[in-house]
């Protein structure tokens, strides 16, 4: 998904590559710390969320991982994934699974840099609009989407199929 970077004196904003596994992997294990106190531990999933298709790669299925570097450490990446066609007249939606900034680097403008690039990244892919979601508690996330024009979408309600819910559905034994 677009291969152009996006690069300033001090950051530069790119795909993730192959090889950025080692990058990934701290930044999933702060994103656990941040969000759940602890990490999992089990980093090889950094290793294949790089080498086993969300990174930028025409040939793959139109999910990526973007990462922002603050000179050569890696301060944020956002996971998104190419919706086509979204609902009625509306073309193409690009849908932010994630957006995580270090703590180190926030109140840099990163996090901003990191959604005009992707506001970027949806009009070069023929989007016509950008969705995400943030827990309803989440008011410093809120605060930062509104401010860069975000409207909370009332019309829609998130919902989520998990653990045995999951398991019940796919294996066809879901409860009435």
């Amino acid at each position: 998904m677009g291969g152009n970077a996006m690069t300033t004196p001090k950051l530069t904003i790119r795909p993730a590559r192959p090889d950025d596994h080692s990058v990934v992997a701290p930044l999933m294990m702060a994103t656990e710390v941040h969000y759940y106190g602890a990490p999992s531990g089990d980093w090889q999933f950094a290793r294949s969320w790089t080498q086993d298709g969300v990174v930028d790669d025409p040939d793959a299925a139109d999910s990526a991982l973007h990462l922002a570097f603050w000179g050569d450490r890696a301060v944020a990446y956002a996971s998104v994934a190419l919706v086509s066609p979204s609902n009625g007249p509306r073309g193409r939606t690009l849908f932010m699974k994630e957006l995580f900034v270090a703590e180190s680097a926030r109140g840099e403008g990163i996090g901003e840099a990191m959604m005009a690039y992707l506001a970027r990244l949806a009009v070069e892919k023929g989007c016509d609009r950008l969705d995400f979601t943030t827990t309803d508690i989440n008011a410093g996330a809120r605060r930062f989407y509104a401010r860069i024009g975000a409207r909370e979408a009332s019309e829609k309600v998130y919902l989520r199929l998990e653990g045995e819910a999951l398991a019940a559905l796919a294996s066809g034994n879901a409860s009435s």
